[in-house]
């Protein structure tokens, strides 16, 4: 997740899951064109849209164990007891929930955003704190390179904006 607090919640989601024998997903989620909004309205405005997609993942989500900004527009999201089939079906349902969106900064006129979720789950995409965000990155990425329908690894199209990194 690229700063040690945030990698020290993915290490304990870990170290939990081993000892529990218990599985989890994370989700590498992308704002897409942020850089776009950023240059059109400004980035007081594109730091807005950024707190109200941080602010809905925390209300969408039921009891996430870690939500966390991960880059200029990506956001990293732990949600334990979770296995990769669940996991990619709560991230359709969420990316979805992220483009109905209706963000107002500027008044009436809204902003609405895409969003582009990459999905990975301990054991099966990986048991190392590296070999899990990687995984959720690449997924991440596959997922705005095909946008508007992604398609994970060795399946056919799940949805605009989602994919996983193979596993399920």
């Amino acid at each position: 997740m690229g700063n040690p607090c945030r990698e020290e919640k993915l290490q304990l989601a870990i170290e939990f899951a081993q000892n529990t024998k218990t599985e989890f997903s994370l989700y590498c989620i992308d704002v897409d064109n942020l850089r776009l909004i950023n240059d059109v309205y400004g980035y007081i405005v594109g730091d807005i849209v950024l707190k109200n997609v941080a602010d809905h993942l925390r209300e969408a989500l039921t009891d996430p164990f870690a939500v966390a900004r991960i880059g200029d527009d990506e956001f990293g999201v732990i949600i334990m007891d979770v296995g990769p089939a669940e996991a990619l079906a709560k991230a359709q349902v969420l990316c979805k929930s992220i483009v109905e969106m209706e963000i107002n900064p500027l008044g009436d006129d809204g902003i609405f955003i895409t969003n582009s979720i990459g999905v990975a789950s301990y054991p099966y995409n990986g048991q190392a704190l590296d070999d899990l965000m990687l995984a959720a990155e690449v997924a991440c990425i596959t997922s705005v390179e095909r946008n508007p329908v992604a398609q994970p690894a060795g399946r056919q199209p799940v949805g605009k904006g989602v994919t996983d990194n193979g596993g399920v």
